[in-house]
């Protein structure tokens, strides 16, 4: 189960892979926001916008933060030859 104190490991071990960019203003809000989470918790059906939502087995499974891995893609192999447009590349 995803108890509040799992989260919390998990954000402590992503804010210990930021290498250097804790001090941004995008962590700033970042922070913040977990500091309102902490303190709100988990939705439940007393929150009215969560009403007929059940996320009970969302809290069933164990999240972690993934690791950042190398991109070993081109994304040009798959571009149509001599096709003169914008184009937009989304990887996952």
């Amino acid at each position: 189960m995803n108890s509040i104190s799992d989260i919390q490991i998990n954000f402590d071990t992503f804010e210990a892979s930021l290498n250097g960019s804790k001090g941004s203003s995008f962590h700033q809000k970042r922070q913040a926001a977990f500091e309102q989470f902490k303190r709100t918790g988990l939705p439940g059906k007393k929150h009215e916008e969560y009403r007929y939502i059940n996320l009970d087995d969302l809290k069933q499974h164990p999240f972690k933060v993934a690791k950042a891995g190398s991109l070993s893609l081109n994304p040009e192999e798959f571009l149509i030859p001599d096709m003169e447009a914008n184009v937009l590349v989304f990887i996952d």
